[in-house]
């Protein structure tokens, strides 16, 4: 099979959307004009007959590739596999910096020429936007006449910018099938390209190493982030091998050694020596360490929401705020999102500052489906997470927690419809019904004709659906077919996305308290849970208070003041220790809330023998670091202690005091008053709220 580079990419575009695509956006996609992609698609259409597939045609909508599964599947492995004597553009970008990073001298423009079969001018080209990309990895190109061309910039960049090239490609199915072949010791004759830049043999090494840890230390981290790791670990023992090692500023190196994360990197680090014959310098055990931390969780409960940063909390609600503006939904109040936001943007901002790329196989079909979502997100996280550069496979997996959120909510929407079908009844009832069956939360459809129209207000419909063209400029409504098939279908769900400001009657006041219907939960696991939370709930009340300290002039005195209060108490077992402890979590970084007087104190230990959350008046004003970094005056210490064994469900209510802070200008007020009497009535609404949504805010 012979396929010119831009053939293969028609087709592989077509199998990774698998809908009808217009040649249009076929073009717009591959940079190219409509009429190559229709002269492409000549020699497309022989070479697939070969696999019995087809190129199905409809006006309006486009092309689709058509066919059983695994003949597609058969197709996509051939393509991938298959020996060509032309490259397309990016993959001739790929050779090149892969040639690069592994030459030990400058290559020659002609040299590069010559392995690719195209011109100078060509790679020349290809140079200039490698050129632009390898930016963000601080690297950059040599190219001078007469010397040649040379890759130069940080190890880490380097390491960073190989594993973005491989996971790019590098899925879940294909890591697995390495895996496989590496155990029945198969040889691949017919290699993807991207097994020509990584070593399957050191790939199984790795992941045979990983293994070990699989139940253990990297049991809640996803696939997606388990197969960067174990490429990234692949790179670091192949550079280390040939003398190329990372190095990491001392600041943020001690600052690793003080996480969990560091001695599960030292775990593994050990085992990869045994494995690679190979001596590990100590900063790679750092660099392991930031994967670690940056690696995305399978769930949310696999993350403590005890140890977030207040400033991250805060944004993370700003954000909400903003998106809800955006889309005219009331997400401010939806727990869920905010600790599955909460949890993606803790490794998601490691990710940023160590470079660390994530891949979105999803990317393209999030874009597709939420793209008004998606440009408020990122609208949103550009102006709240100003310092953040996150790419746009980062903003997807953001949307895809507001998308989620958001068709949550749309499930309790009931929407207003009207069809329009001049046709007869018969046509008409058929349309009706099949709407239904498509969009249950259209709830009510009414049925009118085209003379019925004049008569209507139209603006008590949320859609408005019509088998023909309407006369009238002013009312806004969307053309089907009578049977509605599945280009209207498509149609429709799309403008219901993008019109979600439109759609905010919420059925709110629905009599009675539903509770939820969940086989999987019986009624002792609920009831069990439901005691267990409630003993957190009033030990947090029952020891809150708001007492006086005395400002020493001293930071640390102040907190081993404090720190000997509660061993007096019996609330923790060791006052030197607790209050050694609580500073250096202030040395990690500032807990001054910018803007503020206060400053929250929060420490997971286990010399801290119960839940606590408490406040302390300085008698007069103290100095310490803001969560920006500055240094700021506060009048006003909030503690927020737990013991170190405490369950996720747990951590979760505490976590909910934390978060509730700085959820609004109003709240952040509340608590910087120190007024006790509103803050424990504030503290009885925070965890009314969390109980209500967890046991009793469930519908049938």
């Amino acid at each position: 099979m012979y396929l010119r580079a831009r053939e293969r990419e028609i087709i592989e575009l077509m199998l990774q959307e698998d809908r009808h695509i217009s040649t249009k956006e076929i073009a717009e996609r591959l940079n190219v004009s409509s009429r190559t992609v229709h002269r492409e698609l000549k020699n497309i259409k022989k070479v697939i007959k070969k696999y019995g597939l087809y190129i199905d045609s409809l006006q309006g909508k486009g092309i689709r590739l058509f066919g059983p599964s695994l003949r597609k599947q058969n197709l996509l492995k051939d393509i991938r596999s298959g020996e060509h004597t032309d490259f397309s553009q990016e993959e001739r970008k790929v050779l090149i910096l892969c040639s690069l990073l592994e030459a030990s001298e400058p290559l020659k423009l002609f040299t590069l020429a010559e392995k690719l079969n195209v011109t100078s001018a060509t790679v020349s080209n290809d140079l200039d936007q490698i050129e632009e990309w390898i930016a963000q990895f601080d690297l950059k190109l040599i190219r001078k006449r007469g010397y040649g061309i040379e890759l130069i910039g940080p190890e880490n960049g380097k390491r960073a910018l190989l594993g973005n090239i491989i996971m790019e490609k590098l899925d879940e199915k294909s890591f697995l099938q390495a895996i496989e072949r590496q155990i029945k010791e198969e040889k691949n004759e017919k290699r993807e390209k991207i097994f020509e830049i990584i070593d399957e043999e050191k790939i199984k090494t790795v992941e045979g190493v990983l293994e070990n840890f699989r139940q253990t230390i990297l049991f809640s981290i996803a696939d997606s982030a388990y197969i960067a790791l174990a490429v990234h670990l692949m790179l670091a023992a192949e550079r280390i091998q040939k003398g190329e090692t990372i190095d990491i500023d001392p600041q943020v190196f001690q600052e690793l050694k003080g996480t969990k994360e560091f001695e599960s990197a030292r775990m593994i680090v050990k085992e990869l020596e045994k494995a690679f014959q190979v001596k590990f310098p100590e900063a790679e055990i750092g660099y392991v360490a930031t994967h670690l931390l940056g690696a995305r969780r399978k769930e949310d409960k696999d993350f403590s929401f005890f140890d977030v940063d207040v400033d991250i909390s805060r944004k993370v609600h700003a954000l909400i705020e903003f998106v809800s503006n955006k889309t005219g939904f009331p997400l401010t109040e939806d727990q869920s999102l905010y600790q599955g936001l909460v949890a993606h943007f803790v490794p998601a901002i490691t990710r940023s500052k160590e470079k660390i790329h994530t891949h979105n196989p999803l990317l393209q079909q999030i874009k597709t489906k939420f793209s008004t979502l998606f440009a408020s997100v990122e609208e949103g996280v550009k102006k709240i997470f100003y310092d953040l550069q996150l790419s746009e496979d980062e903003i997807g997996f953001l949307v895809l927690h507001f998308g989620s959120a958001l068709e949550s909510k749309m499930e309790n929407i009931s929407l207003q419809g009207l069809v329009v079908c001049p046709s007869g009844i018969g046509s008409s009832k058929m349309l009706a019904t099949r709407l239904r069956k498509e969009f249950p939360e259209i709830e009510n459809i009414h049925i009118a004709s085209l003379i019925d129209l004049k008569r209507l207000d139209v603006s008590q419909y949320d859609i408005i659906i019509s088998t023909t063209d309407l006369p009238y400029r002013h009312v806004p409504y969307i053309t089907v077919n009578p049977l509605l098939n599945e280009h209207d279908i498509t149609k429709i769900k799309r403008y219901m996305n993008e019109k979600l400001t439109e759609f905010k009657r919420i059925e709110n006041n629905v009599p009675g308290i539903p509770f939820r219907k969940n086989p999987s939960n019986d009624m002792i696991h609920i009831i069990d849970q439901f005691f267990e939370l409630g003993d957190i709930i009033k030990t947090v009340l029952l020891h809150f208070n708001v007492s006086l300290l005395e400002n020493t002039g001293q930071h640390k005195k102040n907190l081993l003041e404090i720190a000997r209060t509660l061993h007096k108490e019996k609330l923790i077992t060791n006052d030197e220790s607790v209050a050694k402890k609580l500073l250096a979590r202030e040395q990690k970084g500032g807990l001054g809330i910018p803007g503020t007087k206060i400053a929250l104190f929060h420490l997971k230990d286990e010399e801290v023998l119960i839940p606590l959350f408490r406040i302390y008046d300085l008698d007069k004003a103290d100095n310490v670091l803001g969560m920006d970094g500055n240094a700021m005056e506060i009048t006003r210490i909030l503690l927020l202690l737990a013991p170190e064994q405490l369950t996720q469900n747990k951590l979760e209510i505490l976590s909910q005091i934390s978060s509730s802070i700085i959820e609004s200008n109003s709240s952040l007020t509340l608590f910087e008053s120190g007024d006790e009497a509103a803050v424990y009535h504030k503290l009885n609404e925070i965890f009314h709220r969390y109980m209500k949504e967890k046991f009793f805010n469930w519908s049938d």
